[in-house]
């Protein structure tokens, strides 16, 4: 430089200018202004320079023609150049450079402009459709601003969906976040439509605890909700506490071992457990347990506890959930004593079940409680039926026989592994179809709906006619039931094809209807009809048996033996119903067992009486009557 300074070059070769060729270029970036060296000019082109006060020529010595001119700027010679068309070419080329690298981004365009001049103007990524196509993407959330004062002031939900269907059936649960005081209510639900009916009652339950009414709700636009579709960061609140409840309630699943079925128990202690609880009464999940429920016991030698596994702490009461796995069964008791084994060491040793038929009684619950409160959530207990346990083995050693004065090796102190207990209870008792559909993939249900459609055929129901344009079609559906034994198990299918009432239109078919609405009144005058057609005989009509047309020829015997026998009832006296009953205070003198007699009249004719001993013995006659 005219200072005697140098400049870095980043490379050389050869430039086109126009439709000027310059070999042995070299590329300064940091030089604002080209310039032309007029040696080297003149000698790669064999041409010659003029140099005029305001203007400049050159010209070629071979034709002595003139090639350039150019003018005198600021006492610089300045090269002539085309058209402004020229710039025009230069944007066009940025956007082919960017077509040609690839698309890439404004910062990566920009650092090869820097390096490798292809220019000073910018190209923007906005510029090109393809690039805003391809590559949209959410734009970044700014930190929020929202500010709460007081508790219910801004709720956040959300309903979160397990792969899991638990052994209730449940299969979501939904959240309730405070902004305020961060305490969170979480309810396991079995549809997503369940929300629809839940909220309101959150809403009415605390905004009566508080005192304060809910401002604002935050939600993620689900089924259940409005708000936009697909931001999850609207709801940041709650996403990152359901991904704390998620992964505190896996944890305590897989610590304790239990299946995955019992996810709501998990989720629900999670979210008891963040909302900083007693930590007086905190009991490990599940962990053996021994609730106390020797007031339901059904005899004195009956064990006063059973070995079971703690899963939560009631919301009702104030009290903690222990599950049976032998059973299925939850107990909520307070009086629990826990211990520090592992669940898979609890042993099948028999129980009070064992030791009797009848069903394992329910655990006391008290009114009074030391835990701090929480939501109320729900926690039904699981309906699973289990194969009768194993008869209670003697604990006492059977005498040894008299081996013949051969000695053999003493078994006193063989013990036997004890087996471990297997929590994972399957619901496998089958449930009611809610379609045809369903019903139709059992072969149970298929062969069922098959007979009543036989029957329906038999008794020719129907009548199949040419529908008329004016006619409304009232269709039909199938109702499936479950009829069961006292024990719970099934004790046969039952299919009815039915009509859709709710199908009839007023003015065309509403007069025929099929199941006819009366007013309670009206069903307690005829109650003694219906006890009469609904009777033993009317109860089998459907599949009768030999002892069933055995009774109805007796009963058509008695019709016919008593054709002439009535009741005389006379056209003058009022026909009015009359009462009379009575009780003859311990009237045996073995059991002083009372008496009780009745006798009504319709008119002056009596109808129906009856007399029969009490159940009890009577204190007092007026206990008596």
């Amino acid at each position: 430089m005219g200072n005697g300074s140098g400049l870095n070059i980043s490379h050389s070769g050869t430039l086109l200018l126009n439709d000027l060729s310059l070999s042995n270029t070299l590329c300064v970036p940091s030089m604002q202004q080209k310039i032309l060296s007029v040696s080297q000019r003149t000698k790669q082109t064999n041409s010659a320079v003029v140099l005029l006060p305001n203007s400049f020529h050159v010209k070629n010595l071979q034709t002595g023609q003139t090639t350039h001119k150019g003018s005198c700027v600021d006492e610089l010679y300045l090269w002539p150049t085309n058209s402004p068309s020229v710039h025009s070419v230069r944007t066009d080329s940025f956007a082919s450079w960017h077509y040609r690298l690839g698309h890439p981004s404004s910062s990566i365009f920009t650092f090869i402009q820097q390096h490798f001049s292809l220019g000073s103007n910018k190209f923007q990524q906005s510029d090109c459709n393809s690039c805003q196509i391809s590559k949209s993407h959410k734009l970044p959330f700014h930190e929020s601003t929202l500010k709460s004062s007081y508790p219910l002031e801004i709720i956040f939900s959300d309903v979160w969906t397990s792969p899991v269907l638990s052994i209730d059936g449940l299969r979501y649960y939904c959240m309730f976040v405070d902004h305020f005081t961060r305490y969170i209510w979480l309810y396991p639900i079995k549809r997503k439509s369940d929300v629809q009916t839940l909220f309101p009652k959150f809403k009415s339950l605390f905004e009566n605890f508080f005192h304060h009414n809910i401002k604002i709700l935050y939600t993620d636009n689900g089924g259940e909700y409005t708000t936009p579709p697909h931001t999850p960061e609207h709801n940041g609140i709650f996403e990152r506490r359901n991904r704390h409840i998620a992964e505190t309630g896996l944890s305590l699943l897989h610590h304790s071992g239990l299946s995955l079925t019992y996810w709501p128990h998990a989720m629900t202690i999670a979210a008891y457990l963040i909302n900083s609880p007693d930590y007086h009464k905190l009991k490990c999940f599940g962990c053996l347990c021994f609730p106390w429920i020797k007031p339901y016991a059904n005899h004195k030698l009956a064990p006063k506890s059973a070995m079971c596994v703690f899963v939560g702490y009631s919301a009702d009461q104030h009290a903690y959930l222990c599950l049976d796995p032998t059973t299925g069964r939850i107990y909520t008791s307070r009086h629990v004593n826990t211990t520090l084994n592992p669940p898979a060491e609890v042993s099948t040793a028999p129980s009070s079940s064992s030791l009797t038929n009848s069903p394992t009684p329910a655990p006391p619950s008290t009114g009074h409680s030391e835990f701090p409160p929480s939501p109320p959530t729900s926690t039904p207990s699981p309906q699973c039926s289990m194969p009768p346990s194993q008869p209670a083995v003697n604990p006492h050693r059977r005498p040894q026989p008299d081996g013949g004065g051969i000695i053999t090796r003493s078994k006193n102190n063989i013990v036997k592994p004890l087996k471990k207990l297997n929590l994972h209870v399957q619901p496998f008792l089958p449930l009611e179809p809610n379609t045809i559909t369903q019903a139709l993939r059992d072969p149970d249900w298929r062969s069922t709906m098959q007979a009543e459609f036989d029957a329906l055929h038999h008794n020719n129901t129907w009548e199949l006619v040419n529908r008329s344009s004016a006619q409304n079609l009232v269709g039909c559906k199938w109702v499936f039931r479950i009829k069961r034994h006292l024990d719970g198990s099934i004790d046969r299918y039952k299919a009815r094809l039915v009509a859709k009432g709710f199908h009839q239109r007023p003015g065309w078919d509403y007069t025929e209807t099929f199941n006819l609405v009366v007013k309670p009144v009206t069903i307690r005058i005829v109650l003694t009809l219906v006890a009469f057609n609904t009777n033993k005989l009317a109860q089998f009509m459907q599949h009768p048996r030999t002892a069933h047309w055995s009774a109805l020829k007796r009963v058509l015997r008695y019709l016919a033996g008593s054709c002439d026998k009535g009741i005389f009832i006379s056209a003058t006296a009022p026909l009015t119903l009359h009462a009379y009953s009575d009780a003859d205070w311990a009237s045996d003198k073995d059991d002083y067992i009372s008496t009780t007699g009745y006798l009504l009249y319709l008119g002056s004719t009596p109808i129906s009486w009856s007399s029969r001993k009490q159940r009890s013995v009577a204190r007092s006659s007026a206990e008596a009557e």
